[in-house]
């Protein structure tokens, strides 16, 4: 079937004389290196190389600047009011533009292949290699989509996730950097729910994994932005299967040992997107209100579908961490570990509903990138200097240790949250009454 996207992305960024020029160009300097310069061997990580400038860079920056270029252009408006299905837009979207980039990108890899030795080693390092293109390019056109309709339109908002992540989010950070340095180690001779992989063939599953998940979500995205329902379902069950991806590394028994090392990883995993969902997906107030409208209706599916993602998340997150709580904790590790958090996790799932609730009611009344700022400015108060320039004031009872006083962090976030709701639940209201005021006014 005929794909009108696809067809004028390809009329749009069809190959110029300046593509095939600079594809030979790459090709005549790689033969003359292989042949008078460096041996074979280094030939073959110049053509790597090649394939990931191509297919990485440019392909993705094509990705974003085409889409872009429709939304400045108006003509993204256009098709969010046409017929064509969010699938058509995915595939015209992400082939369109980054077509002659991946034309000289397949061919380094030929250049690649042709100088292996071992041709079935050289076929499943090319494999992977075009997911990590793949996932590259869905990611920026992900990004370019959410930059784009939540009012960041440049880098910054990247820059903001990589501070809060890694900096403002200790109770998230002091688990994931930890667990990220055991997983490459443990990754040369990887080991999945005890049964060992060859590593080529492990990585190529992962990463078909990761290019499926970063596809979905950009078609996801697309399907957001023409008005197509959400569904909750979707990131939920990524949320789900990543944590049964980390905990099969350290899984080495069936029944409630490898059940507890799941819920205990997939809490975290999802307190984490928790956060990266209030930020990418503002909840405006009109969702709220719609939102609201299906619950007193009794048409739960409907509320869940219109909900914000941040909401669904944080309510799986913290039902992940009671599940966690009741199986408890292996005493011989210490509750650090995102294995083995047991209440830990309970109160990280608690915090993260304080804090992106409060990041939503921010964004009732300001901008998304105002709101950002603010919430920024909380963290650092909250989980910066407190801790550094209040020790032992009675200031550290708004910081309790999560480690090791789980419960009392557990009860500390749910009076945090009880107060926020209230002026949340108040901003609702006078939002709400406002509203009415004026339709009033007009009629």
């Amino acid at each position: 079937m005929k794909n009108p996207e696809l067809t004028k992305q390809l009329w749009l960024y069809e190959v110029k004389i300046s593509t095939l020029l600079l594809i030979t160009l790459f090709a005549s300097i790689t033969w003359f290196v292989s042949e008078n310069i460096f041996s074979l061997f280094l030939t073959k990580y110049i053509a790597i190389f090649g394939f990931l400038f191509f297919g990485m860079v440019t392909g993705s920056m094509k990705i974003s600047s085409a889409f872009r270029k429709e939304v400045v252009t108006n003509t993204w408006s256009a098709q969010r009011m046409g017929s064509i299905k969010p699938s058509s837009l995915l595939l015209g979207k992400l082939l369109g533009p980054s077509l002659a980039s991946w034309g000289a990108a397949i061919f380094c890899l030929l250049i690649y292949i042709a100088h292996s030795d071992d041709l079935a080693e050289s076929l499943i390092n090319s494999a992977i290699l075009c997911l990590i293109a793949l996932t590259f390019q869905a990611t920026s056109l992900n990004k370019s989509i959410i930059q784009v309709f939540r009012e960041r339109v440049s880098s910054h908002s990247i820059i903001f996730l990589i501070i809060l992540m890694l900096f403002l989010l200790p109770h998230i950070s002091d688990v994931l950097i930890p667990t990220w340095h055991h997983l490459k180690t443990s990754y040369t001779n990887p080991v999945w729910f005890s049964i060992p992989y060859e590593k080529n063939l492990f990585t190529l599953s992962v990463l078909i994994f990761i290019a499926f998940w970063s596809v979905f979500g950009a078609y996801r995205s697309l399907s957001l932005e023409i008005d197509i329902k959400a569904t909750p379902w979707a990131y939920g069950l990524f949320i789900l299967s990543t944590g049964l991806l980390v905990a099969g590394f350290s899984a080495s028994s069936e029944g409630v040992d490898t059940l507890r090392i799941w819920a205990s990883c997939t809490s975290i995993i999802a307190g984490a997107a928790s956060y990266l969902a209030a930020i990418s997906f503002p909840s405006s107030f009109s969702q709220c209100f719609r939102t609201l409208k299906y619950l007193r209706e009794n048409q739960f599916r409907r509320a869940l579908e219109e909900a914000p993602l941040w909401l669904s998340t944080s309510v799986l997150a913290i039902t992940l961490g009671v599940f966690s709580t009741v199986i408890g904790t292996d005493p011989i590790f210490t509750n650090e570990k995102l294995t083995n958090t047991g209440p830990a996790a309970l109160a990280i799932a608690l915090l993260t509903f304080r804090d992106v609730l409060f990041l939503s009611l921010l964004q009732m009344r300001y901008s998304a990138r105002q709101s950002s700022l603010y919430f920024l400015f909380f963290l650092v108060i909250l989980n910066k200097l407190i801790p550094l320039y209040a020790t032992g004031t009675y200031l550290t009872i708004l910081t309790p240790d999560i480690f090791q006083k789980p419960l009392y962090a557990c009860g500390v976030s749910v009076i945090y949250a009880g107060l926020i709701g209230y002026m949340w639940s108040t901003t609702y209201q006078n939002t709400l009454k406002k509203i009415t005021q004026a339709t009033a006014q007009q009629s």
